[in-house]
C-alpha cells in the first residue's frame, strides 16, 4: 500500500511547546491554522485549517479591507493585513471590513498556489481533439508565439474557474 487515508484534514493535530489559548494563529512552516480551545504545552489539541473566522486586523486610517481581498497574518503584530511582504497568506476576506472595524471576516483552507498570468513556454497537445477544446500543438517555431497565447489564455481560464469554484487558491 502506497498510501493510507488517516482523516479530512480540515483540522491536524498540533502539540504546542507553550500554552496556546483559543483564536490563535498558529504557523508551522507554509501550513498556517486557528485554535478552537485552548491547548496546553505538551498536550494534544487540533488545529482548524478551514473555516470563517472572524480576525483581529489593523484599527484606523487607511486599515479597510475589501470583500475577496487577499489577507495576510503579521505575526509580530498578531493582526491581519492586505501586506503580503513578510507576511503568510492566510486567507480571504468574506466581508467587507471598514478602518475602524477591530476585526475582519476572513475564509481559511485550500492549497494556494501561484497566480494564474505567467506565459507557459512550451506544450504540446497529444489528445487528438480540435483547437477549441484543447490545447494547441506547439511545434513550428513561426507559429509558436500564437498557439503559447492561445494556450495561455486557456489555461489560465482553468485556474480562475477553479479559484472562483474555491477548489484553489491564489498565494499571491
Amino acid at each position: 500500500m502506497i498510501a493510507k487515508y488517516v482523516y479530512r484534514g480540515d483540522v491536524i493535530d498540533y502539540t504546542p511547546d507553550v500554552d496556546v489559548a483559543a483564536g490563535s494563529v498558529v504557523v508551522i512552516g507554509s501550513i498556517i491554522g486557528i485554535t478552537k480551545l485552548d491547548i496546553k504545552a505538551g498536550q494534544l489539541g487540533a488545529l482548524a485549517l478551514v473555516g470563517v473566522f472572524d480576525i483581529v486586523k489593523a484599527s484606523g486610517e487607511g486599515t479597510a479591507i475589501a470583500k475577496g481581498a487577499k489577507v495576510f497574518w503579521n505575526a509580530t503584530a498578531k493582526q491581519i493585513t492586505t501586506i503580503a511582504t513578510g507576511n503568510v497568506y492566510l486567507g480571504e476576506a468574506v466581508a467587507a471590513a471598514v478602518a475602524g472595524d477591530a476585526t475582519a471576516r476572513v475564509r481559511l483552507g485550500g492549497p494556494a498556489i501561484a497566480s494564474a498570468g505567467s506565459p507557459i513556454t512550451s506544450l504540446t497537445d497529444n489528445s487528438g481533439g480540435t483547437a477549441s477544446n484543447t490545447i494547441a500543438v506547439v511545434s513550428d517555431v513561426d507559429g509558436a508565439a500564437d498557439a503559447i497565447a492561445g494556450n495561455t489564455a486557456k489555461i489560465n481560464a482553468i485556474i480562475a474557474a477553479l479559484v472562483d469554484y474555491g477548489v484553489i487558491r491564489s498565494a499571491s
